[in-house]
């Protein structure tokens, strides 16, 4: 009996706040246009910064390392290649001539006739070591550089570390610039809620007084208004999820395909949910905040 009670007080509660989203709806349109601004602006920068760090974290994932030879020393190469390829890292390693070299930088620059001219002497031998994919940051590539080096075989090692560092400063300041949007947004809307209570607070203000004369509590005044902002916010995140669904479908359709590219990303629906989920906890503390604080100060409530 006590549950049904419960399942039924809580039912009250929320039929209670759809009416005060109802009763307050030109209040309520204004905030949901506001959030709906805010959230649209942080979904277009969010899966711009979200794309673009994925574009940049396939250029950061290095495949091969390049070990260019300071000798020809056949047994002391065959030797590397062996004790190499039992790393757990490796997973190909290929020893190039300097034939094999002329032959392959003839073969990248479609047989430049310029490159014909060269002898192949001056064309270096080198070892290259293809990384299995789970391996290939910057860290593993590191440590492959450094076991190269202990057998004493090479001049110079390559895989584009000076891009290679571009590329993750960059990934560092999207996530960064994302981290800074986020928090932004979130005092933004945070802000928004908190004004819309307190302005329907003050709307209902003899409503709350009569409600505390027949023994109200905070929680049974409180709830109709936290659940009357959580479908403003829910409203307002759909809509702009939509719009900059719609906003990229266009740019797609009508631009990228066209240019042929492929660029856009779109974030699976568990990052989505997550970030609904943070808005969710935002609004709720902004709500309880702005509750109790107008509470407090009409002096209406005593549990």
């Amino acid at each position: 009996m006590i549950q049904k009670l419960d399942a039924n007080k809580i039912l009250f509660l929320i039929k209670h706040g759809v009416l005060l989203f109802r009763k307050n709806i030109a209040i309520n349109l204004t905030s949901i246009i506001t959030i709906i601004t805010a959230l649209y602006i942080f979904f277009i920068f969010f899966i711009l910064s979200y794309s673009v760090d994925n574009f940049f974290g396939k250029l950061v994932n290095v495949q091969n390392i390049r070990g260019y030879l300071k000798t020809e020393d056949r047994s002391k190469i065959d030797n590397f290649i062996n004790n190499i390829k039992k790393l757990q890292i490796v997973k190909e390693v290929k020893y190039y001539t300097s034939d094999d070299a002329y032959k392959l930088l003839n073969e990248s620059y479609m047989g430049e006739n310029y490159l014909k001219l060269l002898p192949k002497e001056f064309f270096p031998s080198f070892i290259e070591i293809t990384v299995k994919e789970k391996f290939r940051d910057i860290n593993n590539i590191k440590m492959l550089e450094n076991e190269m080096y202990k057998y004493d075989l090479f001049d110079v090692t390559s895989f584009g570390e000076k891009w290679l560092i571009n590329f993750l400063s960059i990934k560092i300041g999207l996530k960064i610039f994302v981290f800074v949007l986020t928090f932004l947004l979130s005092i933004s809307i945070g802000s928004v809620i908190y004004n819309t209570i307190n302005l329907n607070l003050f709307k209902f203000k003899d409503e709350i007084k009569i409600y505390s004369l027949v023994g109200a509590t905070r929680s049974f005044i409180s709830v109709p208004y936290i659940f009357s902002s959580f479908i403003e916010v829910t409203i307002s995140f759909l809509l702009a999820f939509v719009l900059q669904f719609l906003t990229f479908k266009i740019i797609k359709l009508f631009f990228l395909d066209k240019l042929g590219i492929v660029f856009i990303t779109e974030p699976s629906f568990w990052l989505v949910l997550n970030i609904y989920v943070v808005i969710i906890i935002i609004t709720l503390l902004s709500s309880i905040l702005s509750l109790f604080n107008f509470m407090d100060k009409m002096g209406a409530i005593g549990e």
